[in-house]
């Protein structure tokens, strides 16, 4: 999604704007992976996004604006999907599957997004989506899990 039609989808539905935002970048990845899969092509670095997923974070802190307890909640449903992109397995059930895919970049952000962020300030929450966001995403690409299972 473009970050114009991105920042319309969240301001248009302030009640589910994030759940929404998030929904829809995540759709946005699966139609680049059944394109690359359909298309017979090598998936690439850039079809992995997980900075359209964390967009959706900065805007709802963008809206809370210097609000802290808006802020603190935002963070919190941040850091509960970035949990929710977590539930992927361990990098050592995963080596071998597709390199580099599956031995760089996934232990890498594995290793990010598993230590956690409790505690952590609103901004850092929005990178742990990235992360987690960015993780999934190349579990998906490496195949270890299902279109969908992060909701």
């Amino acid at each position: 999604m473009k970050p114009a039609a991105l920042i319309a989808v969240v301001l248009a539905n302030p009640a589910f704007a994030f759940e929404a935002c998030v929904a829809d970048a995540m759709a946005d990845f699966e139609a680049r992976l059944t394109r690359a899969l359909n298309e017979q092509a090598a998936p690439n670095f850039d079809l992995v996004r997980g900075r359209e997923v964390g967009d959706c974070g900065g805007i709802a802190l963008l809206r809370c604006a210097a609000d802290a307890a808006c802020q603190d909640s935002a963070a919190g449903q941040m850091l509960a999907y970035a949990g929710r992109f977590a539930q992927v397995p361990e990098p050592v059930d995963v080596a071998g599957r597709n390199p580099p895919w599956s031995d760089g970049l996934y232990p890498q952000l594995w290793a990010s997004v598993v230590e956690g962020c409790v505690g952590c300030a609103p901004e850092q929450a929005l990178d742990h989506l990235s992360a987690g966001a960015a993780l999934w995403q190349v579990a998906r690409v490496v195949g270890v899990v299902e279109a969908g299972t992060w909701r």
